[in-house]
């Protein structure tokens, strides 16, 4: 009867309807997932080429010339990412990370140092809890597979930078 097929018609659009918000969800998540990873990988980079230049500390300068090659290497893999799908990503750092390299800039030898690596600790945790939760709740796709491959780096660099901390006096 007519009754029952515009019944029909109703569930088959609120279950259309229901889908299509789904993806927008997942889409908006992997959208502001890069947004924020682009952004603290520029940071990363920034603090890194400043550590470069301000460092006492020698291992501080091995640790920042890997940070840079792998932070650069994983925005490339994110402008790719982002390129296909889509997305923009933001053109520099935020005001607080821009910040935090203003305040740093000023410090020098050992204080320098370990206020380098509290910041590079720091980061590199929020990054690891950031991409676990996208490799685990993120729809399959690109950005979840970049997200799992990325993890285990982030989490080495971390354990790099808590063994460097330790060592400094």
């Amino acid at each position: 009867s007519i009754a029952q097929v515009d019944s029909n018609n109703k569930k088959a659009e609120t279950k259309a309807y229901t889908a299509i918000k789904e993806k927008k969800k997942l889409m908006e998540n992997e959208a502001a997932f890069l947004v924020k990873s682009y952004e603290g990988s520029m940071f990363e980079i920034e603090l890194a080429e400043s550590a470069a230049s301000h460092y006492s500390n020698a291992g501080i300068k091995q640790l920042a010339t890997q940070l840079i090659a792998a932070h650069k290497a994983f925005n490339t893999q994110m402008l790719n990412i982002a390129f296909k799908a889509g997305y923009t990503l933001p053109g520099g750092i935020d005001g607080n990370h821009a910040a935090d390299l203003t305040k740093l800039d000023k410090l020098k030898g050992n204080d320098y140092d370990k206020k380098y690596m509290d910041i590079v600790i720091s980061a590199h945790e929020k990054s690891a809890d950031d991409y676990s939760d996208a490799s685990k709740k993120l729809a399959n796709g690109e950005t979840k597979s970049y997200a799992a491959q990325t993890l285990p780096k982030i989490k080495a660099y971390l354990v790099m930078a808590k063994k460097l901390k330790d060592q400094l006096k």
